[in-house]
């Protein structure tokens, strides 16, 4: 690790949601910043450190079941380092309505929190895909680099809404996690072009994001859960003897 990247993570241990959450649970907060060992020198490792921090927050965070990140790059979103498929469908249904926790995380430059109402009564269509998956609640929080606005961290989360201690908790932790994805996204665009690398990321999960989203559309469509609509997909394209990626770009034209 870079002098500089080294002296950036120290000075993040000093912010007040770093000490607050490491006060609560000193164990949460370290699983969710160590994930960044070193500097971020080329795509394998960005995307690295982008899947490591999603999966991060899925070990540590209560509640969440799914996790992933949304980048942008010339104002268009997709979805890098998702947990599971679930997060490609439930992403992709807020690009396809150019609104949601994720678009309004970017725009607004904030840290959101939504219930299942909440959706339902903003994005009718996501709330379905939502309760097909148990989505119960939604955190999305902006990443930022040198101020501007980079993507966002997309959190989908399963039971009973949290109680304001718990909130707080959960920001400050999340906070942690994005201080450090950020730290991450900086260290990458240290003279390169952080917009080419997030695109040619985006260019090799063509095939995952294609997949993930027909599972989606399955999972609506036909009322399945993850598993199964997972199983439909790979015996379609079993019988067909086609790729798996094939059939599902036919289900998404097709929708």
């Amino acid at each position: 690790m870079d002098d500089e990247l080294a002296r950036r993570l120290l000075a993040l241990r000093d912010l007040p949601h770093f000490r607050r959450a490491r006060e609560r649970d000193s164990t949460a907060t370290t699983t969710v910043s160590d994930f960044l060992t070193g500097s971020v020198d080329d795509d394998a490792a960005l995307l690295v450190v982008l899947e490591q921090g999603a999966a991060a927050a899925v070990r540590t965070l209560d509640g969440v079941t799914h996790a992933g990140i949304t980048a942008t790059v010339d104002g268009h979103p997709f979805t890098v380092s998702p947990t599971d498929a679930v997060v490609f469908a439930l992403d992709a249904q807020q690009y396809d309505l150019d609104d949601g926790p994720c678009l309004r995380a970017v725009r607004t430059h904030s840290s959101l929190h939504f219930s299942h109402d909440e959706v339902a009564r903003l994005w009718p269509p996501l709330a379905a895909l939502a309760a097909r998956a148990g989505v119960d609640r939604v955190h999305a929080c902006a990443l930022t680099v040198d101020g501007a606005a980079a993507g966002s961290v997309n959190l989908y989360a399963a039971g009973s809404p949290l109680s304001s201690a718990q909130l707080q908790a959960e920001d400050d932790l999340v906070c942690v996690l994005v201080d450090h994805l950020d730290s991450a996204l900086w260290s990458y665009g240290r003279g390169r072009d952080l917009d080419a690398g997030v695109r040619r990321i985006g260019a090799a999960m063509a095939d995952r994001r294609v997949v993930g989203i027909a599972v989606g559309i399955l999972m609506v469509r036909d009322d399945l859960d993850m598993g199964e609509a997972r199983d439909v997909l790979e015996n379609a394209a079993a019988a067909a003897e086609l790729p798996l990626v094939d059939v599902a770009r036919r289900i998404t034209e097709d929708s």
